[in-house]
């Protein structure tokens, strides 16, 4: 996936930005397709003695290219996360006021990819979290309700309308978070605690980070080192990463 499929474009709006909302769905799906293939074949390889752990392990020292499922998927992970971000930077959505909207781009593409695999895509796009602050402090998304799929993976149609369950609910006092992207582990599953691989933060030009946010999608994604703030067109700060825009796979 790369931001050059939509260079030809003047904008993002209109039916241009289905047509690009279509393709960048598919290159998500392909992404995700790929990583599962990459797990399946690292089982039967090692099912079969064909090889070890070890080897993949040195063979990967050895190369550039990840051979480990887990860099694998990580290095699939950082081309969709940079290649959808790099696009909004470069082509957002527009405002009533012609203004830049990076973050709605974002969430659009994410959103269109997951709803178009049946709400079985691992990168969901601003999910509400009930941070159960006045509970027992896990942090529990908010899902589509369909009592004949408990473990729906599709978000709440509308999760504000649910506030009344946030038990202690203090509007502005961070009881409800909504992360711009969750990774999950398994797309069959909903991301619950222990299915949660990763939580990202998009922050585009000059948008200021919360401390008090941060350290909230730490607890979502089940410690730091499971969240990562991206920084797109303006300087990295403390613990921000920077795309390369030119090449959306590789970290600047």
């Amino acid at each position: 996936m790369s931001c050059t499929l939509v260079s030809s474009l003047e904008s993002f709006t209109g039916n241009e930005m289905v047509g690009i909302a279509a393709r960048m769905n598919e290159e998500i799906q392909k992404a995700q397709k790929r990583a599962e293939e990459v797990i399946k074949d690292f089982k039967n390889k090692l099912a079969s003695g064909e090889t070890t752990r070890e080897e993949l392990a040195n063979s990967e020292a050895q190369s550039d290219i990840p051979t480990d499922p887990a860099h694998k998927q990580a290095a699939l992970d950082q081309s969709v996360i940079c290649s959808v971000a790099c696009c909004c930077n470069q082509y957002p959505s527009q405002g009533s006021a012609d203004q830049n909207l990076y973050q709605a781009c974002v969430h659009g593409v994410y959103a269109t990819a997951d709803a178009s695999m049946n709400y079985k895509s691992r990168y969901k796009s601003e999910l509400s979290f009930d941070m159960g602050m006045e509970t027992d402090g896990i942090p529990r998304p908010f899902m589509h309700r369909d009592p004949n799929n408990p473990g729906c993976t599709e978000p709440s149609h509308n999760w504000m309308a649910r506030i009344k369950e946030v038990e202690g609910y203090q509007p502005g006092a961070g009881y409800i978070r909504r992360p711009d992207l969750t990774i999950v582990k398994n797309p069959a599953k909903p991301p619950t605690v222990g299915n949660i691989g990763k939580v990202v933060e998009y922050k585009f030009r000059g948008d200021r980070r919360d401390k008090k946010q941060d350290k909230a999608y730490e607890g979502i994604a089940g410690g730091p080192e499971n969240y990562a703030i991206y920084r797109i067109g303006g300087q990295p700060q403390d613990r921000e990463t920077a795309c390369n825009c030119k090449n959306p796979g590789q970290i600047i």
